[in-house]
């Protein structure tokens, strides 16, 4: 994901974990919550895109990472606008 601001601490925000289970387990509990906040949420939204930009605990998919990073940045979330521009500048 060259370029794209992954801004992880808002994702992942502890000591790396041995376990993939552990992790997706957490990756699920931050979709989960961003699901539940994100759609009028910037933050939410870009962490959303920040996840399916990187396949972060979902299925990695482009159109998805655009469709979030443009609610965020509709919202005003400035990590939604800039990683907006840069993915649809791939």
């Amino acid at each position: 994901m060259a370029g794209i601001d992954t801004n992880e601490d808002l994702i992942y925000n502890s000591e790396p974990l041995a376990s993939d289970y552990v992790k997706q387990a957490a990756y699920n509990s931050q979709l989960k919550t961003a699901q539940a906040s994100g759609l009028d949420n910037g933050i939410g939204c870009a962490i959303l895109g920040v996840m399916y930009d990187g396949g972060k605990g979902v299925r990695q998919s482009n159109t998805k990472a655009l469709e979030y990073y443009g609610k965020a940045c509709d919202l005003k979330s400035q990590l939604g606008c800039e990683n907006y521009a840069k993915r649809k500048d791939r």
